[in-house]
Order: structure tokens, then C-alpha cells, then sequence
């Protein structure tokens, strides 16, 4: 019987939130020496950071992620994870954070706290491709309307249509 290995940017995030929770000081094994960073509020630009220590002033208890993805890149990895830092005091926070890697060393990394009560700004003229076997156009356009002004449609092909809104 054969073990599953992780791969080696999973492990990195283990080992890395570990730490993060159980001993921050230790974390510094992690970084290169020409490491940078930036930590900001989503929709908040007055509120720039660029050390962890400042950005991220309480201890953290616990990580939960919801979200990792990586990316190879030549000798590079970008890796990604929306996650939620829970506080000693209770207090959380959902976070966007993308690490680029090189030689499994953090060579910068953006952190974004991100706002759960923030309203997005209406965009116009976004163009959604939908496709749908059970439903007839109006139908479609029914559903989508619930949500957006649509302006026209446009059959493409065997049940997809697109829409301007």
C-alpha cells in the first residue's frame, strides 16, 4: 500500500499557520532577507501596512482556510488563501493573502483583511455568457434579472445565450 505525500506548498501553509498560531516569533525562518509585503483593508486605502507585526498586532488562535490555490511559476510558486484569522480574543477577520515563493522562502506577500460588510459598486455593461439545458430564454432572463438590469440578449448555439446588462 502506497502513502499520499503532500505536496510541498501545502506543507509550506501547514507549517507556516502553525507557527503563525503557536509561536509568530519563529516565523522569520519563513521570510527572505529581501522580503516585502503589504497588508491592507479591502476598500480602505488609508489603512497600509508593510511588516506583519504592524498589519497584524493581536495573536492569532486559529486558522481556518477556505481556500488555497498555487500556481508553478519557473523556480517561483504564487500561492493564494482566503482564509479567517480567529483572535485570542475572539475576534475575526477573513483574509485574502497571496505568498510568492521562491526556494519554499517567502519573497513578498499581500494580505488583505477583507470587509464582510462592504457594498460593491454596480458595473456597467458586463457581458455574462449563461447556459442552461432545463430553461427556455425567458426563463434565463428571468433569473438573471433578479440581480441585474439586463439590456439585450443574444442566442449562441444550443441553450447559451448572451446577455449585456
Amino acid at each position: 500500500m502506497s502513502s499520499y505525500t503532500l505536496p510541498d506548498e501545502i506543507k509550506f501553509i501547514r507549517s507556516y499557520y502553525e507557527l503563525l498560531c503557536n509561536d509568530p516569533t519563529r516565523l522569520s525562518s519563513f521570510y527572505a532577507e529581501d522580503y516585502k509585503c503589504l497588508i491592507t483593508k479591502e476598500n480602505n486605502d488609508q489603512f497600509r501596512f508593510n511588516s506583519i507585526k504592524s498589519g497584524i498586532p493581536k495573536p492569532v488562535y486559529k486558522v481556518l482556510i477556505s481556500n488555497f490555490i498555487d500556481l508553478k511559476v519557473d523556480t517561483n510558486v504564487l500561492i493564494n488563501v482566503i482564509s479567517q484569522f480567529v483572535f485570542n480574543d475572539k475576534s475575526q477577520f477573513r483574509v485574502s493573502r497571496q505568498f510568492l515563493l521562491s526556494k519554499n522562502l517567502i519573497k513578498s506577500e499581500i494580505i488583505t483583511f477583507l470587509d464582510e460588510e462592504i457594498v460593491y459598486d454596480w458595473i456597467e455593461n458586463k457581458i455574462k455568457v449563461v447556459s442552461d439545458k432545463n430553461k427556455n430564454l425567458l426563463e434565463v432572463v428571468k433569473d438573471i434579472s433578479k440581480f441585474c438590469n439586463v439590456e439585450s440578449v443574444e442566442k449562441k448555439g444550443n441553450n447559451k445565450f448572451l446577455m449585456k446588462t
